[in-house]
């Protein structure tokens, strides 16, 4: 599938499913947000046959199929969608992160154009990063997912819906408002009861799921992820670039130990969109140590986190 760009592609629609890989029947697709761009993945697992007693090849079979797709994602502030519900921007986090079980899987809606509708199901999210390049700037979600299987596109939402056995209706347009979230409050860093602001340049909240497709044959045909996706260990990373002003970070560097950490966890807060993510147990990276030279330099603090919450 080719890139799409701005201009013709719409939101990132979804419904949790009940059953891995069933689109429910109804009409109620959340959104995720705007789709900058999109990538979609997977093939259909092609192999050659040679001819006998020839190096060119006579037939193609085609083995296991895999599905998946890579979008860049606006984000907007928590408000009322299309559909009269409430909306809130979170949501895609709850889809990514959970630490001690399964995640949802969900059916996936896309606009790729005006006349160019897709459907992937069984989609799970495989990793999902929030990031911003400067402070200021807009609040991105890049999310990378897995699924099931894609849908042949359609020219309206409908009559995918109509082509795929579940009824989709009109098109869920996102939030009434599209005010996007922007970079606009530092993250907080808390140590043995002290607090410090991490002025931080820019950002960058990563959760990977390290999804493992399970191979299963569903109505005849074998798919990569037919069995299920499944979760292996969940990492949650922060990663700030600061103006390098302090020397508290060389020093935390410098001095972790086991000891430290058991006694002296770090605890990271950063207001998003109105939104208070909150990061415990987190320890510094320490491969990066001092490396100076003249004139105006940033370092890159990274974190890695225990658990995860947003309120």
């Amino acid at each position: 599938m080719a890139v799409k760009v701005p201009g013709s592609l719409g939101g990132l629609q979804y419904i949790q499913e009940a059953v891995y890989g069933t689109t429910p029947s109804n009409t109620d697709f959340g959104y995720f947000g705007f789709m900058n761009t999109m990538q979609g993945s997977g093939n259909g697992g092609e192999e050659e046959q040679l001819a006998d007693g020839s190096r060119i090849f006579d037939t193609v079979i085609y083995t296991q199929r895999s599905a998946g797709f890579d979008a860049v994602l606006s984000l907007f502030k928590d408000g009322t969608d299309s559909l009269g519900d409430a909306w809130y921007w979170k949501t895609i986090l709850t889809f990514a992160y959970n630490a001690v079980g399964d995640l949802p899987s969900f059916s996936a809606l896309m606009k790729l154009a005006s006349d160019q509708f897709v459907l992937f199901r069984g989609c799970k999210i495989d990793s999902l990063e929030l990031s911003a390049e400067d402070v200021g700037d807009k609040v991105t979600a890049k999310v990378s997912a897995k699924a099931l299987v894609q849908m042949p596109q359609q020219a309206t939402a409908a009559a995918t819906g109509t082509a795929m056995g579940v009824t989709l209706g009109s098109e869920n347009a996102g939030p009434t408002s599209k005010a996007p979230i922007t970079f606009n409050a530092y993250p907080t860093m808390t140590r043995n009861g002290v607090s410090t602001a991490i002025p931080a340049r820019s950002f960058r909240i990563s959760i990977s799921n390290s999804l493992e497709e399970e191979e299963g044959i569903v109505d005849g045909v074998a798919y990569a992820a037919g069995a299920g996706l499944v979760p292996q260990g969940c990492e949650v990373e922060l990663e700030y670039e600061v103006l390098s002003s302090s020397s508290v970070w060389d020093n935390l560097k410098a001095n972790a130990s086991t000891s430290d950490y058991a006694t002296y966890p770090i605890t990271i807060t950063h207001v998003i969109g109105g939104r208070t993510l909150t990061f415990t147990g987190c320890y510094i990276d320490t491969d990066d140590h001092p490396s100076r030279s003249q004139g105006t330099y940033t370092e890159t603090i990274r974190f890695h986190a225990k658990a995860m919450t947003v309120v």
